[in-house]
């Protein structure tokens, strides 16, 4: 049936299906040899990473692929710390509901590699040496041999997950950057052991249009990041953005920093411990925002009711403006996976339109 159909139709037909966390990609790919050339543009639009290693992994993976055949749209990244991650020879509940986007390339029913292709046995190897290669250029530990009771001083014992911080953060960077002309929906669940801004865990993205973003961090030492810089316009044409977790801490204000991170905003999604009393009129958010939905309003608004906290974050702007109070987005990595293969899939994800 393949060979009835010329190779345009059967390439829109794989651009429409490649749009879940990357099992659609790789399935088409070993349909046969011709789906697996017809695919290969598509292969990448949509992926989900749910483990360290896998970031690790894709990213090594990507760097080797000519830049047609790394074209990725959509992205969802869960990033537990390198050290807390399980392992591939431990069985866990949650990463097994989760998983199911392999990093290994395509290969026949037999495991054998297509002409020019590594086999899996052959990548496995070659991504493990990678990682290993990586820890041993910052005299970072295996995971396998991190023994914690050992690291009885506070110092040591930020020093091995900063580090571990660190070899993750530096690969997620470069995958970000080397997608950054197609990248278009991002959603990213990061934990790690001390807080990052924004510019510490971004690059500039100048086509992604929306972002779900929950950060946390394991430290019993730290607070939320601070810094005397001003926001960075790290995304010039984001329009949609859905945060949870800390926020930066800037000289300017929140809605300050939002109109120069994504001038172009127009939907936010929030928790309500982000918004304060303020003793100033004005609006807390840009007027370009035209859509704002708060998810639990917290203990010290509730006595404000709906038009305070209309005001407080329109100011007196009542034009095409929308305000809608939710319960909070559950916390869980696999929510926020669900939440954004229904924005992938077309459909309202935690938007309310």
């Amino acid at each position: 049936m393949d060979r009835e159909l010329p190779p345009e139709i059967w390439m829109q037909v794989h651009e429409l299906a490649c749009t879940d966390d990357g099992r659609t990609g790789r399935s088409l790919s070993l349909v046969s040899r011709r789906f697996n050339e017809i695919s290969r543009p598509y292969k990448y639009q949509s992926l989900a990473v749910v483990r360290s290693k896998q970031i690790l992994a894709l990213e090594s993976r990507l760097s080797q692929l000519q830049t047609e055949f790394k074209q990725v749209r959509f992205l969802f990244v869960h990033c537990p710390h390198l050290f807390l991650d399980v392992s591939d020879d431990e069985s866990d509940d949650e990463y097994q509901t989760m998983e199911g986007t392999d990093m290994e390339e395509d290969s026949t029913s037999d495991g054998t590699s297509y002409e020019g292709e590594m086999s899996i046995d052959e990548e496995e190897a070659m991504l493990d040496e990678a990682v290993d290669l990586m820890k041993l250029q910052e005299g970072l530990p295996s995971t396998a041999s991190v023994n914690l009771d050992e690291l009885s001083e506070p110092s040591i014992f930020h020093k091995e997950m900063n580090k571990g911080d660190g070899v993750v953060l530096r690969s997620f960077r470069a995958l970000l950057a080397a997608i950054s002309p197609s990248l278009k929906i991002l959603s990213v669940h990061w934990s790690s052991f001390e807080p990052l801004l924004l510019e510490e865990l971004f690059p500039v993205l100048p086509v992604l249009s929306e972002l779900h973003l929950r950060r946390n961090f394991t430290s019993d030492d730290e607070v939320e990041p601070e810094t005397e810089d001003f926001c960075l316009p790290l995304f010039p044409a984001l329009r949609r953005l859905h945060i949870s977790g800390y926020l930066d801490q800037r000289p300017m204000h929140f809605g300050a920093c939002l109109g120069v991170l994504s001038p172009v905003l127009t939907h936010l999604r929030l928790p309500g411990y982000h918004l304060h009393l303020r003793t100033t009129t004005s609006p807390l958010l840009p007027s370009n925002v035209m859509t704002v939905i708060v998810e639990q309003i917290p203990f010290h608004l509730v006595n404000a009711g709906q038009e305070g906290l209309w005001q407080l974050v329109f100011g007196s702007d009542t034009t095409s403006k929308e305000l809608y109070v939710v319960p909070r987005t559950p916390d869980s990595p696999e929510e926020w996976k669900r939440l954004w293969l229904e924005r992938v899939d077309g459909r309202d994800g935690c938007w309310l339109d």
